[in-house]
């Protein structure tokens, strides 16, 4: 069975040690090489993904807008809200990896830190889009802003901010790890322990 600190084969020969494999800091050039390889994947899956698979939630959220009312409360405002809430996030998101990917192949280990520090800016983002929402929310009404379009603009908006009420916390923790760590480095398994470790 295999335990942390190191595993016991039991054979003809008695019981022999395997030692468990190292964990080590991944280097930043190898973290800067390995984004700069593989950011045109990255981007492309990103856009495409979004694109082809998430493009129904934007037009949800632009029918919805259609359908509320001119006499609204806040009008201007809360349609504006309903036509960006879904689109920010996910231009920020492919904004994001773009420039970390350019700044992979910038050379400076820095600058490229500072690029996967920045990340956390998709997370705020987001968040702030669900506090602008509750406020537009609270201070419109069902009487003069609904129209009879088949999408209710202000039953969209409430689940979908309950929803990201319940995500937000985790978000801004998430955030706040990223932006605000020493060593934005991961960990990973030392390969040489690994090939060491199988040689046994």
């Amino acid at each position: 069975t295999a335990q942390w600190g190191a595993r016991t084969l039991r054979g003809w020969d008695g019981a022999m040690e395997e030692p468990v494999p190292k964990l080590r800091r991944v280097p930043t050039t190898k973290m800067m090489k390995d984004y700069s390889q593989r950011a045109p994947i990255v981007l492309l899956a990103v856009i495409l993904v979004n694109g082809c698979c998430c493009f129904w939630v934007p037009m949800i959220f632009f029918f919805a807008a259609d359908n509320v009312l001119e006499k609204c409360e806040r009008y201007d405002t809360f349609t504006w809200w309903l036509r960006t809430y879904t689109l920010i996030p996910m231009g920020v998101g492919i904004l994001m990896q773009f420039l970390v990917a350019v700044l992979a192949c910038s050379g400076s280990s820095s600058v490229f830190k500072l690029g996967l520090r920045l990340q956390f800016m998709t997370s705020f983002v987001t968040i702030g889009l669900v506090i602008w929402g509750w406020i537009e929310y609270s201070n419109t009404t069902e009487e003069n802003c609904v129209g009879d379009g088949r999408i209710n603009p202000r039953t969209l908006a409430v689940v979908l901010l309950i929803l990201a009420s319940f995500s937000a916390p985790g978000l801004a923790v998430t955030a706040i790890r990223k932006g605000c760590a020493k060593d934005v480095n991961p960990v990973g398994v030392d390969a040489d322990a690994q090939r060491v470790g199988a040689s046994v």
